[in-house]
Formats: structure tokens, C-alpha cells, sequence
């Protein structure tokens, strides 16, 4: 009787090779300086997260415009700017980056081209540590959510918005904000306080939005699973840009501050970028302070922050290149 013999054969790789494997890189990618930004008085500072990409209209082209090297970090690790320990440059120094993708490519795939860019152009070195710390978790009030499902089409997040001159140039609204187009997400900063208009835009792109402007993990425990339209103003918090750039799944997002011309960190004053400019109200516009925006949370959109204790990643920068590589 013959006897029948299985045999197991193990290949292995090494983990260079390996990861080898998971690397993934633009097929092109140009990265330049961005033009500094002009200093006429009364002027409107506008800032986009990143543009094109998988799951949008155009996925073989990626385009950062103005983009700072803490918003590609957060972008391409999935986190939001307070999970990044790095040089302080990074947040001063912008490039315009826009590049080719494969054909295919999903947006975790992105992510991995993204990281590759930040090695490859600008010398990346980091590591990923658990901490613990204080995070938030987003509820349901006790009446209920304010707020109604999106009957909204949001506007194509990489169309262009113009929108020019001071303040006398712009209808204004009489909560002291310019009007906001109604198809777009918005967050204005203005006269010391801020407006957040979401549209069509689900809880999960909220707690995004909360987790960077709060510098806290934020979960949403609120069951709301639909997409919704919500307005929410309160005061401005100083050094936060809109919401990370989309980093954490926050999505595309557009931001726009007005300022008052050349200040002592050059036009627009000091740090006028992602997560800096003027909080401090315009001379003669008289406008009432805004709540903090836990309080104007609550009583404005009916949701409720509770803080406790939980882990988040951390990612620890160290090298980071200042000039990146030519193209």
C-alpha cells in the first residue's frame, strides 16, 4: 500500500523585502514653494486642503496648494496635527504639490504615496508611539440634535472659490459673517470668533473637525448615521487651522480668514496660515463674542462633549528636511 507524503513548503521573505512590497510612490510629483500670499488691507486669506485624488472625479491627480509639511503629515498618517511632534518650521514652510497617480489607486493607497513623497523629497524619518491622554466623546443631548438631514449637493470640493476685497466689498449676514455659499464646508474666521457651516457632511467629518480644534481625540458615540447641514460659531481658537487638512478622515475642506493687511509676521500678520492668524476683532466692527465651542456645541447644534481617559498615536518627527529635494 502506498503511503502518501504531504509536504509543507514555508518561503519567507525579509521584512526589507516586505515592505518593499506595501512602498507605493507617485508616478510624478513636483513640489515648489508656494508664492507668498499679498498684504492689501481688508483682504480674504483662503486655504484648501488637498485637491483631486481616489474617490474623486479626477483619482490620477493629486494637488496640495499652499500646503504645509504638518498638513501632508497628517494626511498621509491619518492623524491630526497634535498627534505630530515635529520642528516648528513645519508648520510656516508651504509648498504646492501636485502629482500623478496610477490608475486604480485607492486612498489608502494615497496615503502610502504620501508617505513616500515626505521620505523620498524631504528626508522623513519617524516612529508611532501609543499615549495616553484626555479625549472626547461626542453624544446626543438630552432634547436632542438640532439639526436636519442634508437635502444639500455639496459643491465639487476642487472647484476654486473667488471670492475678493475687504469686508465692504461682501454682503454681509447679521451674525457679522459674510454670506457662505450654501453648497460648500466652510469655516470662516472673522472679528474673533469662527463659523463652521458643514454641508452634506456626516458625523465621522465632525469629530474630524472637533479632534483638531480641541487638540483632543474626539469619538462620536451619537448613533447620527445620515449626513446632515449644521451651522456652528464660536471663539475662534487661537492657532487652529479648519480641521487638518483632512487628516483623520476629515475630508476636503476650505477655510477663509479675513485679515487686516501686513502685520509683524509679515502680510496678513503673524503665522496668517493653516492654524494661525489674526483672532482679534477688526477696528469699528462691533460684534458679539461668540461661546467656546464646547458650549456653543451644545447649546447650538444639541450634541454634548464628555471627556475620559483613552490612547492615541502619536507620531514622533526625528528628521524632517527643511528644503526638499529638486524635482
Amino acid at each position: 500500500m502506498m503511503k502518501r507524503i504531504a509536504v509543507l513548503i514555508v518561503c519567507s521573505l525579509p521584512v526589507g523585502a516586505l515592505a518593499a512590497e506595501l512602498k507605493k510612490t507617485f508616478e510624478v510629483a513636483s513640489v515648489k514653494p508656494s508664492a507668498p500670499p499679498g498684504g492689501s488691507a481688508g483682504m480674504v486669506r483662503m486655504m484648501m486642503g488637498s485637491r483631486f485624488g481616489p474617490g474623486t472625479a479626477d483619482p490620477t491627480r493629486w494637488a496640495c496648494d499652499n500646503c504645509p509639511v504638518s498638513m501632508l503629515l497628517t494626511q498621509a498618517y491619518n492623524l491630526k496635527r497634535f498627534q505630530i511632534t515635529g520642528p516648528a518650521w513645519m508648520d510656516n514652510e508651504r509648498f504646492d504639490i501636485a502629482a500623478r497617480v496610477a490608475e486604480g489607486a485607492t486612498k489608502d493607497d494615497l496615503r502610502l504615496m504620501q508617505k513616500s513623497l515626505l521620505e523620498e523629497r524631504f528626508g522623513l524619518k519617524a516612529r508611532l508611539e501609543l499615549k495616553e491622554m484626555q479625549v472626547m466623546e461626542l453624544v446626543v443631548a438630552k432634547n436632542g440634535p438640532k439639526f436636519k438631514e442634508s437635502t444639500t449637493t455639496p459643491a465639487d470640493p476642487s472647484r476654486p472659490l473667488a471670492m475678493g476685497g475687504g469686508p465692504q466689498q461682501m454682503k454681509m449676514g447679521a451674525d457679522g459673517f459674510p454670506d457662505l455659499p450654501k453648497d460648500r464646508t466652510m469655516t470662516f474666521v472673522m472679528n474673533g470668533n469662527a463659523k463652521h457651516q458643514a454641508v452634506a457632511e456626516d458625523m465621522t467629518q465632525f469629530v474630524a473637525f472637533l479632534s483638531a480644534q480641541l487638540d483632543k481625540p474626539v469619538t462620536d458615540s451619537t448613533g447620527l448615521t445620515a449626513k446632515y447641514d449644521y451651522t456652528v460659531t464660536y471663539a475662534a481658537i487661537a492657532g487652529r487651522g479648519p480641521g487638518g487638512g483632512g487628516g483623520g478622515g476629515g475630508g476636503p475642506m476650505m477655510m477663509m480668514r479675513m485679515t487686516r493687511g501686513p502685520g509683524p509676521g509679515g502680510p496678513g500678520g503673524p503665522g496668517a496660515g493653516p492654524g494661525g492668524g489674526d483672532h482679534s476683532p477688526i477696528e469699528g466692527v462691533d460684534v458679539e463674542a461668540a461661546p467656546p465651542l464646547q458650549k456653543a456645541v451644545q447649546d447650538q447644534l444639541g450634541l454634548r462633549l464628555e471627556a475620559k481617559k483613552g490612547m492615541a498615536d502619536m507620531l514622533f518627527i526625528d528628521q524632517l528636511e527643511k528644503v526638499p529635494t529638486e524635482n
